[in-house]
This record gives C-alpha cells, sequence and structure tokens, in this order.
C-alpha cells in the first residue's frame, strides 16, 4: 500500500517543479556548499522554465565562486549549464554576449585532458561553440576578435574525429558551422580592400546598421566618390574576405548576419553597372549555416560555392558551381572532388583556410 505524502514533502515536490528550491543562497560549509552547487547546476542546465537566466542571476554567479570549492566542474554539470538549446533565440546582444562569456569560464573550469577521448570531445565541442559566438559578438561591438575566433578554431581543430560516437557526429558538424560562420575574424583585418578597377567600402546606416558600397577605384582617395552598388545590414561585413575575378566584372564577400549565419554577397557587373545579390547558405529560415565563395572559374560566368546548413529539421551540405548571373546552380555535389571544376579552379586560400573540407 503506498504511502501518502506529507504535506511538507508536496511542499518541496511543488518548490523543486517551480524551481524555488535553489534560490537561497548555499551555506558556507565545503560538503554543504558542493552539494547545493550540485542542485544549482542542475536546476539551471534542465531549462524546465524555458532559456537560461540571465547573467548576474545569484544562481550564475555562485556556480562560479564555487567551482574551486567543488573541484572543478563535472562533465555532465558543464555541459548541462552550456546547453544550446538552452539559450533565449530572442536574447539582446549584450545579454547574449554576458552568457556566452559566462558559458565559455564554466567550460574552462573543466580539466578536459584528464577525460576519455570522446567526453573530451564533448567538451572541446562545446568550446568551439561558445568562442564562435563571442568572436561575432566582440567584432560586433567593433572589438579585436581574433583571439576569440582562433580560439574556436583551435577547440573544434582538438577534436578526435575516431572518438565520435554516433550521436557527437551531428554534434561535431553543429559546432564545425558555427565555428565557421565566424572564421573571418581569425584572419587578418582589412578596412578598405582596393582591386584594380573598384574598391569595397563601410560606413554608418541606420542605428546599428552598416552600408556596404563598390566604389570606382582612384589614385585621390580623399573625393568622395558615388557608390556603383550599394547594401546595408545589420550584420557584419568581412571586409578582409572580399576578392575579384580576373575579368573584373564580380566581387564575392563575406557578410555574418547572426552569430551562427553567414551568406555570401556578390556583386556583379553587367551592362546597365554594378548589381548585388545574396547568396544565404540554405532557403530555409536562418539556424546555423554558411555560404562561402570557393573560387573563380575563367571566363567570368561562373563561381564556386560550399554551403552547409541546418534549420526547420532539416541539414544540407552541398558544393556547387553556380552561373555569375542568376546565382542559379548548374552542378553540385556533397564531395568536392566529385566535382571537376572544384578540381581545376579552388581558390587555395579557401581551401586552407575553410571547414567544409573537415
Amino acid at each position: 500500500m503506498k504511502r501518502r505524502k506529507t504535506a511538507s514533502q508536496l511542499t518541496r515536490a511543488r518548490a523543486l517543479a517551480q524551481g524555488n528550491l535553489y534560490k537561497r543562497q548555499p551555506e558556507p560549509r565545503a560538503i554543504a556548499t558542493c552539494r547545493h552547487a550540485s542542485a544549482i547546476q542542475c536546476r539551471l542546465g534542465e531549462c524546465l522554465n524555458g532559456p537560461s537566466p540571465a547573467p548576474g542571476n545569484l544562481c550564475q554567479q555562485n556556480t562560479l565562486t564555487l567551482a574551486p570549492l567543488c573541484g572543478g566542474f563535472s562533465l555532465g554539470a558543464a555541459l548541462a549549464l552550456t546547453r544550446l538549446d538552452c539559450v533565449d533565440p530572442d536574447q539582446l546582444p549584450l545579454a547574449r554576449r554576458r552568457l556566452d562569456e559566462w558559458r565559455a569560464q564554466v567550460l574552462d573550469a573543466v580539466d578536459a585532458s584528464a577525460l576519455p577521448g570522446y567526453l573530451k570531445n564533448r567538451v572541446l565541442m562545446r568550446r568551439a561553440a561558445v568562442w564562435g559566438s563571442l568572436a561575432f559578438a566582440q567584432a560586433r561591438n567593433g572589438e579585436t576578435a581574433d583571439a576569440a575566433a582562433t580560439r574556436a578554431l583551435a577547440e573544434l581543430a582538438g577534436v578526435n574525429k575516431n572518438e565520435l560516437t554516433d550521436d557527437d557526429v551531428h554534434k561535431y558538424t553543429d559546432a564545425a558551422m558555427r565555428v565557421s560562420a565566424s572564421r573571418w575574424a581569425a584572419e587578418t583585418a582589412v578596412a578598405a580592400p582596393s582591386f584594380r578597377n573598384v574598391a569595397v567600402t563601410t560606413a554608418a546606416g541606420e542605428p546599428g546598421e552598416t552600408c556596404l558600397s563598390l566604389v570606382a577605384a582612384k589614385s585621390d582617395a580623399k573625393t568622395p566618390q558615388a557608390a556603383l552598388a550599394k547594401r546595408c545590414t545589420y550584420g557584419i561585413v568581412w571586409a578582409n574576405s572580399a576578392t575579384m575575378n580576373r575579368e573584373g566584372t564580380a566581387l564575392a564577400i563575406a557578410v555574418q548576419q547572426t552569430a551562427t549565419w553567414r551568406e555570401l554577397w556578390i556583386f556583379k557587373k553587367s551592362g546597365g553597372g554594378w548589381t548585388v545579390s545574396v547568396l544565404p547558405p540554405a532557403a530555409f529560415s536562418p539556424d546555423v549555416g554558411y555560404a562561402e565563395f570557393a573560387g573563380w572559374v575563367p571566363g567570368g560566368k561562373q563561381i564556386l560555392v560550399a554551403r552547409e546548413a541546418k534549420g526547420d529539421g532539416k541539414y544540407n551540405k552541398s558544393f556547387e558551381v553556380a552561373q555569375l548571373d542568376t546565382l542559379a546552380v548548374e552542378r553540385q555535389a556533397r564531395d568536392a572532388s566529385l566535382l571537376n571544376a572544384f578540381q581545376r579552379w579552388q581558390d587555395p586560400s579557401w581551401k586552407r583556410q575553410t571547414l567544409s573540407l573537415r
């Protein structure tokens, strides 16, 4: 016969379900402190009430404070605390940055070197994703983001793919896309790249907006020049990614709209002048992905593109030969080695830097 719960037990159960049990200040003694730390870690990691709490929350502050007393974080606690699906996609930029900084600290409290290979991989993949997001936040705020982007790339490079479990293969793919979205932050910055007949310039538009313009290259840089083509964005224009075909009729540049979504903008010259088109990572709603320049095909009519994205329950990765005038895909494959154009005309810099060939 089942025993009925007492009133105190019912009160405790309700408090646990509502997340009120762990809002108290932890006890000062070491054993009690670690016990409360575990409770806080579980509470934050379960996403019971939606996204992770905003930075500055008492539980977050206590969790970091308690880590040294408890000998660092357990692997399960650190991964639960930093789960990507616990992040509110509508969070304001400053709050998201503070949350990512906190997540990075939590993950750094784990001694990954002491873990078995497959568990170490999980920590490295999570760190890579978090540092990729931080690189975007820093760049968006006008700060130098190369250290954060380099850290993201290094963490991803440390993953031993031979130790990936079946479930972790998908997590590795996700982490690689997140890092790839911000990878241009790790490259040398270029303020206004110039080519033999045009130059790329950026200027402030509406509040929070950056306007990218293609102007005629002139020896007198002080003379104001009318834009040949112009497009504005609330994202980041990676001017160091700009590249022009040898015919001087097309220019490609990376534009990152969110921490996990990078587009390819293509300026094209035709009889009526210059136009600009946007090639997204995929046709579905933005989630995680990138579209990037992979090479110019001689003749000025084709461009090589690599795209990878997931969203709306779909995943797609493709290497494509596209028409410059319409951006229509002529040929595509999941493996770049299956396309003759990629074997002949892929850009050496792209091959060296891209994560799409992982």
